[in-house]
């Protein structure tokens, strides 16, 4: 059915050496760089000279050169105790011989631990009993740098092996049988160890980040039911880099577009819908984005892009099923978590402001080049003779358009003026230019202003955490307004030891107006149309207006309502705004009913509006034009009867609802024993969603005193009327009343369960169960009890004692998991009952009544994904150089669609399932620090996904049968779903150049060359790759240096291909306009020509037109284009104030940044053109946004 067209398939030659030119420049960087660490650092010999050091110090090298991890008593090591050593090429033993020889400390060695301790002088025996008397059982918390509970961290008491613990996910530990007055060790990757004497109640301890470890900045998964430690999680989990997201103020308002590049597996705006995508899109009709979750509860992806990057604590994507099958039935595409920041118990008063003012610039209108007015003007002289012949001046006034050069050429064909007088005009039009007016008076710079105030606190009983934000817009449109506005207000309470409530509320308001300005198409494709004369006053610019000038002055006549045209007048007679207002409300609480067992109860309240108007008053054009056509007078005598209200204008109403209520009751339970960890959770939820939209039109429309004027609908909607401008049919120009669509009510209702264990550190299984029952499936018990579920392995390998000599090597885990995920139609696509509309029908004695909209299926079952997924996660060379790497595969069945069905049922198609498919590909996230001086740090990430998406099945009768179906294809079912490609396919018809009269040809299957249209199958079609990058990713690379720091981060797509965006219709159209790209200058003119050119020739006449089809050419084979490029989409330089300077403004902290976006670019296709320009393959563009956008802004603490 298809052909392979391996020549452009894949990831192009000159990017794979430049990929591969990238990775050998990295390897080699990342392995100079670690070099500093020497040689000694794998095995464990030392260089050192000290005289008169701080012992402190001392060991801090020893540590620095080793990867030794040394942990003692801060009382045990007197900051004046001095030592002198002197010793090269050492082993750990023989250094640390010598740095404490002559001090009563000794040192033991375990694995990659040094404890030092003091030396015990020899004492007799401890009986029994006594020895019984001194061990106590100590207990303890552990909290971060931020307060939070740190799950996870080892608990042990030095020089013991056989007592050691870790804490839980609220942070706690229990030591049994450990010794009075004991040395306690806390530690955590990326943390300073803590050395504490043991006692029964440690109370809270707080941790700090290292400074000398690369910091693991997020420590636990939330999955928006619970948290998870990184060392027991199985799962395929990401978290993007916080600092670089907050950086991304440039171009990047919303949390999605800060996290490009910065997760492996995730990409947006590529393929066909355009959106964010994990791991491949696993439906054709239903929805391609991940699910969204804020602070526990579903949310809509409008409430989660008005989200605050300020008020984000914490981001975890859910890439997996053992990640993300805990959500059921909606979880195939992913599962992205936000956690919003809350106040801390015991904190201080903390005030923080974040502002930036962000320039744009204008815009690229002419990306593609595009012929000049004056090549235009000598093309419509080169062309009229053969456009004239076929198009009399007669049937060029039922066109409507009769643009000025066009008619000076008619008016000379025509002898109204002479050619010496035409030649005279149109010389006089090719010396215009309207482009400094349009820049002038239709576009302009754009730019945001970002401010966010927060201020977060809270005592023994009550925290808080609160936020104002307003965000104002300038686009490039004059006269458009944009602003937004947020209050965010997070409170904990502690009822008691035991109780915890909390309520949180999210309030954003989104205001946008705007005036009717735009560039009107036929002024913007005819640069010599100026928009105002000499003495800056507006032109009436009537030939571009609905008529053409001798019907324009025979309907304004007989109407007596004027129809001059204007366009800058135009502006201040149409307005529209809307007012989007989005909630969220969020109520809570915890109750610890035993040790280790807690019961949390979430409600979670969403409701938006989106409220539009859009007014035209009675000067409009459009208004005027309106009038006219439903006003009879069929002579310049007769008194004009007016149908539609005389005075006034329009208005034209928009209102969306939507909410959404969740409920969930849930019960964990966590605990440690001995060398076990086990955490279990059961939960049981409720959800409903719904939605209502109502449209309204009005006539007569007075803004000042809010009415409108009476329509006779029922006489305007009984047949046609034979108004001025011709006959008009009422009931298809007139909106008549409101139309109002409540859709229906979606109400599910869940049970989940999950569970997890480890063992001695080492071995941990993960398993979910959930149940999704909801009103949407089938009545049939299999449609409706599908279980989700998903079990999951992971194998500490690092942990094991046969690793421990491994000293270079500080983290090895392996984990394999599998499980299965599922995606739901949207409301109104598919129910297990008959869903009806109101459909009104003007014409009939009773027009009123119900038509079914989506009949009933009750075999419909959700979409179900199978995943299976094998993860290595590892860290070395003292966890400078950290990576996980992640193999998947995802097989979707079920896949929801609309299906052809019997005549005989009454309705043409069904919603149903009908097909499957599958995604695989490897994730790969690298970290490394490739070097560390005093005060200089670098450190870069490679985050790289790759995806191959395939359809493995399909029962469908509505495929594609014609090869035009398949290249004129967009991205939806029923043409381009071909079992055995991609969802993404772009197809090709096989160009063969152009024939002796200048028409484009193709080669069929059976090698036959042919111009002629409508003769192609779908075997004679050339596959030319995917519009879906298979391969994307971010490169970054941070420099720190004192109070600087600067963040250059990359973006790549590869793989994939898109249409050359110079497209040539070689028709009438650029005898009208100018607005053609430049390679129409080259087209074949004369036999012979089709050995230089591959344009094809102008042809006017209609029929010879007919005769051949142009998408030979612009939907060919040699029109494919790669769409490889590589970006740096933001780099962002801050520097920090002394602290000294702070201090004068009581703040703590004070720092100023600057960030430019998207600066370079590096295309692999021959024309250096911006694929992101045409990024969905949908529309072919000429204009391209700004680049280079630049802002500045500052972060002061209080």
């Amino acid at each position: 059915m298809y052909k392979n067209y391996t020549r452009k398939c894949g990831i192009s030659l000159p990017l794979y050496h430049k990929i591969l030119l990238i990775m050998r420049l990295t390897t080699v960087i990342l392995i100079a760089s670690l070099m500093q660490l020497s040689a000694a650092t794998f095995g464990q010999r030392i260089t050192l000279t000290q005289t008169n050091t701080p012992l402190k110090d001392v060991l801090k090298e020893i540590r620095k050169q080793s990867g030794f991890d040394i942990f003692y008593e801060n009382k045990l090591i007197s900051s004046n105790q001095k030592v002198s050593v002197a010793v090269t090429n050492a082993t750990v033993e023989e250094v640390l011989s010598s740095a404490l020889k002559g001090l009563n400390l000794k040192y033991e060695i375990e694995g990659k631990t040094i404890s030092i301790r003091k030396q015990q002088e020899t004492s007799a025996p401890l009986n029994k009993a006594s020895f019984l008397t001194d061990k106590i059982t100590v207990r303890g918390k552990v909290l971060d740098e931020k307060g939070e509970p740190l799950a996870g961290a080892s608990v042990f008491v030095e020089g013991d092996k056989q007592i050691l613990g870790s804490t839980n996910l609220r942070g706690e530990f229990i030591l049994l049988n450990v010794e009075a007055n004991a040395t306690i060790i806390i530690a955590y990757m990326g943390y300073e160890p803590l050395n504490l004497t043991a006692k029964t109640d440690m109370g809270t301890v707080r941790m700090t980040l290292s400074t000398s470890n690369l910091s693991e900045v997020q420590i636990t998964y939330n999955t928006g039911y619970q948290q998870i430690s990184k060392e027991r999680s199985t799962g395929s989990f990401s978290k993007p880099n916080l600092k670089v997201m907050l950086d991304r103020s440039a171009g990047s308002p919303t949390l999605l577009n800060r996290l490009e590049g910065l997760v492996p597996g995730l990409s947006s705006g590529s393929g066909g819908n355009g959106g964010i995508v994990i791991r491949g899109t696993t439906s054709i009709n239903l929805n391609t984005e991940p699910l969204y979750v804020v602070d526990g509860i579903q949310v809509s992806r409008e409430i989660f892009d008005n989200l605050n990057a300020q008020s984000v604590e914490d981001i975890t994507i859910l890439k997996d099923a053992t990640a993300s099958s805990i959500w059921g039935a909606k979880a195939a595409n992913g599962v992205i978590v936000v956690v919003t920041k809350k106040g801390k118990g015991g904190d201080k008063l903390k005030i923080d402001y974040d502002g930036y003012y962000e320039f744009s610039g204008r815009p690229d209108r002419y990306y593609i080049p595009r012929i000049s007015n004056a090549e235009h003007i000598a093309l419509a002289r080169e062309l009229f003779p053969l456009f004239s012949a076929s198009t009399s001046y007669s049937a060029l006034q039922n066109i409507g358009l009769i643009p000025p050069h066009l008619q000076i050429l008619y008016d000379a064909n025509r002898n109204v003026i002479t050619q010496a007088q035409a030649n005279f005009k149109l010389d006089s039009l090719s010396q215009l230019s309207n482009l400094d007016q349009i820049n002038d008076l239709l576009i302009r710079d754009a730019s945001i202003l970002n401010q966010t105030l927060s201020v977060s606190g809270g005592g023994k009983v009550h925290s808080f955490y609160g936020l104002a934000q307003h965000v104002g817009r300038v686009s490039n449109t004059p006269g458009q307004n944009d602003n937004a506005y947020q209050l965010l207000l997070n409170n904990q309470f502690t009822v008691s030891k035991r109780i915890k409530i909390n309520l949180n509320a999210e309030i954003n308001n989104r205001i946008t107006n705007s005036k009717n300005v735009s560039i009107p198409g036929n002024i913007a494709d005819n640069e010599y149309q100026l928009l105002k004369d000499s003495n800056g006053n507006p032109l009436n610019v009537n030939w571009a207006g609905a008529f053409v000038e001798a019907r324009r002055l025979d309907f304004q006549a007989r109407s007596r309502i004027n129809l001059d045209y204007n366009p800058i007048l135009e502006q201040d007679r149409a307005k529209s705004n809307t007012n989007l207002l989005n909630t969220r409300f969020q109520a809570g609480g915890t109750i610890d009913i035993l040790e280790g067992l807690r019961f949390t109860g979430t409600y979670g309240y969403n409701y938006a509006t989106n409220v539009g108007r859009s007014v035209r008053d009675e000067r409009n054009y459009d208004v005027r034009v309106l009038k006219t056509r439903f006003t009879v007078a069929p002579t310049l005598t007769s008194v004009p009867v007016y149908n539609l209200p005389q005075f006034g204008g329009t208005l034209a109403t928009t209102n969306s609802l939507t909410k959404s209520w969740t409920i969930r009751n849930q019960l964990t339970y966590d605990r440690d024993w001995d060398k076990h960890q086990l955490t279990a959770m059961f939960a049981q939820e409720a959800r409903s969603e719904q939605g209502i939209n109502s449209n309204g039109y009005f006539y007569g429309w007075d803004e000042d005193a809010q009415t409108s004027n009476f329509v006779d609908a029922v006489r305007l909607s009984s047949g046609t009327i034979a108004g001025v401008a011709g006959s008009v049919s009422g009931q298809t120009l007139l909106t008549l009343s409101p139309d109002i669509k409540e859709q229906p009510i979606v109400r599910t209702t869940s049970y989940v369960a999950s569970a997890a264990y480890t063992f001695a550190r080492k071995y941990s299984l993960n398993g979910s169960f959930r149940i999704d029952q909801g009103n949407l499936f089938g009545f049939d018990k299999s449609a409706q009890n599908k279980p989700v579920y998903s079990v999951g392995a992971k194998w500490s390998l690092g942990n094991e004692a046969f690793m421990k000599p491994v000293n270079w090597l500080n983290r090895l885990d392996l984990r394999l998991t599998y499980g299965i995920t599922g995606n739901v139609p949207l409301p109104g696509q598919a129910a297990s009952f008959d869903i009806f509309a109101a459909q009104v029908n003007l014409n009939a004695v009773n027009g009123s009544g119900l038509v079914l909209r989506t009949p009933a299926n009750d075999k419909l079952t959700w979409e179900l994904t199978k995943n299976y997924n094998a993860g290595l996660d590892f860290a070395m060379l003292n966890n400078r150089l950290s990576a996980t790497v992640d193999v998947y595969l995802k097989k979707t069945n079920d896949l929801i669609g609309i299906v052809l069905t019997s005549p005989l049922t009454g309705y043409a198609s069904v919603t149903g399932n009908f097909g499957a498919m599958q995604n695989k590909g490897i994730d790969i996230g690298l970290n490394s620090v490739n070097l560390r001086a005093r005060n200089f740090t670098w450190s870069s990430s490679l985050m790289l996904g790759y995806n191959k998406n395939k359809l493995t099945k399909l029962n469908l009768n509505n495929v594609a049968t014609t090869g035009a179906g398949l290249v004129g294809s967009s991205f939806s079912q029923g043409t381009t779903s071909i079992v055995g490609q991609s969802l993404y396919s772009l197809y090709a018809y096989n160009y063969a150049g152009l024939n002796a009269s200048g028409d484009p040809q193709i080669r069929l299957a059976d090698g036959t060359v042919t111009s002629a249209p409508n003769v192609s199958l779908p075997a004679d079609i050339l596959r030319m790759g995917v519009t879906q990058a298979p391969l994307s990713g971010g490169f970054g690379n941070n420099f720190q240096y004192k109070a600087f720091n600067l963040g250059i981060n990359m973006i790549f797509n590869a793989g994939h291909v898109i249409r050359d965006p110079r497209v040539n219709t070689a028709t009438d159209a650029v005898i009208y306009g100018n607005n053609f790209q430049r390679g129409f200058l080259e087209r074949w003119k004369v036999p012979g020509d089709e050995a230089r050119t591959d344009i094809p020739r102008y042809v006017a006449n209609s029929t010879i037109a007919a005769s051949r089809d142009l998408n030979y050419y612009n939907l060919g084979s040699a029109r494919i284009l790669s769409a490889d490029y590589l970006k740096i989409r933001d780099i962002s330089l801050s520097y920090s104030l002394p602290q000294l300077v702070a201090n004068k403004i009581n703040a703590q902290s004070i720092t100023f940044r600057v960030n430019v976006n998207n600066l370079l670019l590096w295309t692999a296709n021959d024309l250096d053109f911006d694929p992101e320009v045409n990024r969905n393959n949908s529309q072919i563009t000429n204009v391209r946004p700004a680049q280079g956008t630049i802002s500045l802004g500052a972060h002061i603490t209080f």
